[in-house]
C-alpha cells in the first residue's frame, strides 16, 4: 500500500461502494483512465495541489475534465477528495484503490526482468508457476530486458521482490570476501 492512512482509507471507500452498486469493473476501468489523465497532463494536478486554487475552482475543473467521462460515482469521488483538501493523495488513493481491486480479483502484479529476451516456454512456464503458488487468477505481466543482469532474473510479484541475478551473486561473493 502507498504512504498514508489517508488515501488508503479513501481508496477502501471507494472500493467497497463501487463492489456495493456491482460496478467495480466500470470504476477501476475509470480510476485508470482518471490516474492516466492525471500522469500525462501533471499541469493538471500541480493546479489542484496549489494553495492558491479555491476548492470551487478545483470542483470546477474536475468537473470539466471527467464530467461527462466518468461515471457519476467516480466524479462524486474526485469532488469529494477535492473539497475535503487531499488532493495530494490523489495518485497515492489510485494506486491502493487497484491494490484492492487486483487482491479481490486474484489479480497478480509481475514484473520480470533478464538479462536477455526469453522464450514462449519459458514466459508461460513462469505464469504458470506463479498462478500455482500465489493462487492468482490473472497475472499482468511485464518484461523487461537489463543486460547489466549478465545472467539470471529479478522477480517482482506485487511487494516480494526476487533476485536471482549474476550480478547480485557476484555482488554478494564481493562483499563476503571484503568482510
Amino acid at each position: 500500500m502507498y504512504q498514508s492512512l489517508i488515501a488508503t482509507r479513501y481508496a477502501k471507500a471507494l472500493f467497497l461502494k463501487a463492489r456495493e452498486e456491482d460496478m467495480l469493473e466500470q470504476v477501476t476501468e475509470e480510476i485508470r483512465f482518471v490516474q492516466a489523465v492525471f500522469q500525462d497532463y501533471s499541469e493538471v494536478l500541480i493546479t489542484l495541489n496549489h494553495p492558491v486554487t479555491y476548492a470551487s475552482q478545483k470542483v470546477n475543473i474536475l468537473k470539466g475534465l471527467f464530467q461527462e467521462k466518468v461515471h457519476q460515482i467516480v466524479l462524486d469521488f474526485l469532488l469529494l477528495i477535492a473539497r475535503n483538501h487531499r488532493e495530494a493523495y490523489f495518485q497515492n488513493i489510485f494506486r491502493n484503490f487497484i491494490d484492492f481491486y487486483n487482491e479481490s480479483e486474484g489479480i497478480k502484479t509481475v514484473e520480470l526482468i533478464t538479462a536477455m529476451a526469453i522464450g514462449d516456454d519459458e514466459r508461460s512456464d513462469i505464469k504458470q508457476y506463479i498462478k500455482d503458488t500465489f493462487q492468482a487468477n490473472k497475472i499482468t505481466f511485464t518484461e523487461k530486458v537489463n543486460p547489466e543482469l549478465i545472467g539470471g532474473f529479478i522477480i517482482q510479484i506485487d511487494d516480494k521482490l526476487l533476485d536471482a541475478s549474476v550480478r547480485k551473486q557476484l555482488d554478494k561473493i564481493r562483499h563476503d570476501l571484503v568482510n
